[in-house]
């Protein structure tokens, strides 16, 4: 029988800033799009002014530049803000996935590490991770422990091939 995954199972606080980064950015584009519009409409009805009024052309026409250069700096603001926020997010899941690639890496180099720790303000997700890694780490250094020793005993010469065979068929299965 196949075990399917019914969903992407997330930690709630994980699941409340996503929520909460994702309202933001609604509102923010929300807000956004209406000033937009807001110059947009502004600039319809002013463009019609043209028409009608000739002589206040040029402080209608200075109205429309400058309407137009503050839409450009709040554009510019806003994606500034979004670029801010999106690196601060990318750092928060990259920097520990870049210490968990340092740790594999030291492990396969050597078997004498200490157990990979996260910070407590990194997501509780890698937390679960690092335990997973950790118990993988250990069962590999008491392999690598055993496994010195019966290759010792073997160049020795020492103890009967049986009593090695049991010795790492009970580690296995532990």
């Amino acid at each position: 029988m196949v075990d399917r995954r019914k969903g992407f199972p997330l930690k709630k606080t994980f699941k409340f800033r996503l929520s909460l980064f994702i309202i933001t950015i609604t509102l923010l584009l929300f807000l956004l799009l209406t000033f937009i519009l807001s110059i947009f409409y502004q600039w319809l009805f002013i463009k019609k002014g043209f028409l009608v009024l000739g002589q206040t052309g040029e402080f209608l026409s200075s109205a429309i530049q400058n309407a137009i250069v503050s839409l450009l700096i709040v554009i510019a603001v806003f994606l500034i803000g979004i670029y801010v926020i999106i690196l601060y997010i990318a750092k928060r899941f990259t920097g520990p996935i870049l210490r968990m690639e340092r740790y594999v890496k030291e492990m396969s180099a050597s078997g004498e590490i200490e157990p990979l720790k996260f910070r407590a303000t990194d997501e509780p997700v890698l937390h679960s991770i690092s335990e997973g890694i950790n118990a993988i780490a250990h069962r590999l250094r008491r392999y690598h422990k055993l496994l010195k020793e019966v290759l010792t005993y073997l160049d020795e010469g020492k103890g009967d091939r049986a009593q090695i065979l049991e010795k790492i068929r009970r580690e296995i299965e532990e």
